[in-house]
Parts: structure tokens; C-alpha cells; sequence
């Protein structure tokens, strides 16, 4: 059950499940925003001490995760750096009448929108186009990667995922895979891909599971390192 509370003067989202035993913190990139993880049976009156009584450390950290993410904030406009496949590219924007779009082109990301266009609509075109290119390399790393295994996933999609870096629906051999990957060198997705496969074989991550990932894909391990620091190598 999820409840929005402002303490302090500071907006909160408050997460309650059965199973959490304690009141724990986050501070989330990219603006500090403050997530709470509490018991069901936690207090209103309890949540709001415990706030309060952590407002130093609240404070502290919010400072350190604006002043980590502010660079990677984007705002499209000529000049920014955005990534593809590991590689930071300059955008570059033009106002135009015609067609919006959004392309790769002469090592740069050429963006060409409407005058007047905003941030947001500007986003959805850099979106549409990341969109796009993961779902070419797909249809190549997707094929590339079952032959090697003798594996077969029935279809690989695209979706927008917070948490995960893909999931396999095992039933319907269905494999979704994060836009956020796009960002990431290829050996990221690789191995991504080759991790939801091997699903396809041992269902859990059990010790066979992780033999398996280090016969099919060795570099496994690399990947995952670089994926573990993706929010502030290449957002």
C-alpha cells in the first residue's frame, strides 16, 4: 500500500507491506525525492518521528544526489551529451517546419523538431528513437545469442523498466528487455539477453543458473559491473 504524506515540509511516499519488520529510508535520483519502506502496522504518527528525526541525514543526502545526477539531467538542447551503446554522442538541435525526428548522424544525434517544440515532446522523439534502435540490435543479438545457446525465446519486446534489466516470461517464452539498455555498451545487452535465455533452461538463480551464464556468455560478470554503475556513467 502505497501513501503520499508531506513531513517537514518535504512531499514523502510512504511503502507498506506485511513482510518489511522495519522503517528504512531511500533518497531517489534524480531530484531526492524520499521513499519510506514501513510495516503494515506502522503509524502515521511513527512514520512522521521517524522522518523528523532523520531530517539531517534526509538533508545530506538529498544534496548528494543532486549534485550527482545534476549533469545528467537533460533538457534537449544542442550541445548535451547523450549516449548510445556506450558511446556519448553531442546533440545537435534544429528548429524546422516538416518532420520531427531524430537521428544518428555524422557522429552526432541530429534532433529535428517543429519551432517551438518543448522539452517533453522533444523527449518523446529521443525516446521513439532509442526505441527503435534497441529493438535493430535486438533482431540481431536476440537470433545471434539463441543460435549460440540452442535456446529459443518466441519473441523479444521493449518496454520502459525501473528496476529490472529485462524479464522472461517462461510460459510464453516471451522476453521483455529495458530501454534503458540502449545507453549501455553492447556487452550489456548481450548478456542481458543470454541471463533471460538461460531462464528458459533453470528457472532460478540457483548455482547451476550462474554455470550456465559462465559457459554461454563469460563476460557475464563484466557486464553486470558496468550495469551496476550505468545511472552515473551514461544517463
Amino acid at each position: 500500500m502505497k501513501i503520499d504524506m508531506t513531513i517537514a515540509g518535504f512531499p514523502v511516499q510512504v511503502n507498506k507491506q506485511a513482510n518489511y519488520k522495519n522503517l528504512t529510508l531511500k533518497v531517489l535520483p534524480p531530484h531526492g525525492s524520499i521513499r519510506i519502506s514501513a510495516p503494515k502496522y506502522a503509524t502515521k504518527s511513527a512514520i512522521v518521528a521517524f522522518v523528523e528525526n532523520h531530517l539531517p541525514k534526509i538533508e545530506q543526502m538529498q544534496d548528494e544526489v543532486k549534485r550527482r545526477y545534476q549533469d545528467q539531467i537533460k533538457r534537449y538542447e544542442t550541445g548535451e551529451i547523450h549516449y548510445l551503446w556506450g558511446q556519448g554522442y553531442p546533440l545537435k538541435v534544429v528548429e524546422q517546419t516538416g518532420p520531427s525526428s531524430c537521428q544518428l548522424k555524422d557522429d552526432m544525434l541530429l534532433l529535428t523538431i517543429k519551432p517551438g517544440m518543448g522539452q517533453a515532446e522533444r523527449a518523446q522523439l529521443m525516446t521513439a528513437f532509442y526505441r527503435q534502435a534497441l529493438k535493430d540490435q535486438l533482431a540481431i543479438t536476440g537470433p545471434k545469442m539463441m543460435a549460440h545457446m540452442d535456446v529459443w525465446a518466441n519473441e523479444f519486446r521493449v518496454k520502459q523498466m525501473k528496476t529490472r534489466w529485462g524479464t522472461c516470461n517462461i510460459q510464453k517464452k516471451r522476453i521483455w528487455i529495458s530501454l534503458n539498455l540502449v545507453i549501455a555498451p553492447l556487452i550489456c545487452l548481450e548478456a542481458v539477453v543470454v541471463h533471460e535465455l538461460v531462464h528458459l533452461i533453470e528457472t532460478n538463480h540457483t548455482k547451476r543458473f550462474y554455470q550456465l551464464m559462465d559457459a554461454y556468455f563469460p563476460k557475464w560478470q563484466e557486464a553486470n559491473a558496468i550495469l551496476s554503475k550505468l545511472p552515473s556513467l551514461f544517463h
